[in-house]
């Protein structure tokens, strides 16, 4: 993505439960921005556990763990949370079928209702008809040009993953900001 001159890549993983019970997540992430020549790497990992969201990332040394309820998050990555808060902040149309790595996708246009500060005015997500997973979500800014494109691939569907992927530790020598009760 690149947004005002300053090019971010980011490269991680994601793990998604949707059961019975309920949905939780897991989202593994390391960024690298060039800032005028200078590299700046940064990692992070947030974890909602069914009832709240952690966060803990590490740039330039510095670690900082953050707890939060779910609605302060932009969106969940997957299932209904993302879709109850695309349709609450967006407005949404439904674009033409188009094909994703040759594999047919639904598309939905999502822009924000009303005035936005964000650099992203609208965005094309794609989902495969398929299983409805997200595969490729395009963001664009005011003039219509392409400022982000986010890839979803070695999508495995309905894998086991141990519940223990959805515990957060926070290490010893992370700095804790808890807005839980906000």
């Amino acid at each position: 993505m690149t947004m005002q001159g300053v090019l971010t890549k980011s490269k991680g993983t994601v793990e998604f439960v949707n059961n019975p019970d309920g949905e939780r997540f897991r989202i593994e992430m390391t960024t690298e921005m060039s800032l005028g020549g200078r590299e700046l790497t940064s990692t992070s990992t947030t974890i909602f556990d069914g009832e709240l969201v952690h966060t803990l990332s590490e740039v330039m040394g510095q670690k900082k763990a953050f707890k939060q309820k779910l609605g302060a998050l932009p969106q969940s990555p997957a299932g209904r949370q993302m879709f109850k808060a695309l349709k609450e902040k967006n407005d949404l149309k439904v674009l033409p079928s188009e094909k994703v790595d040759g594999k047919a996708a639904f598309v939905i246009e999502a822009a924000p209702k009303g005035p936005t500060a964000k650099r992203i005015a609208r965005m094309k997500i794609f989902l495969t008809k398929q299983n409805g997973i997200i595969v490729k979500i395009l963001g664009y800014d005011d003039a219509g040009t392409e400022v982000m494109t986010i890839v979803h691939n070695n999508i495995k569907v309905n894998p086991q993953v141990d519940e223990s992927r959805f515990v957060f530790k926070a290490p010893e020598d992370a700095q804790i900001v808890d807005f839980s009760n906000r």
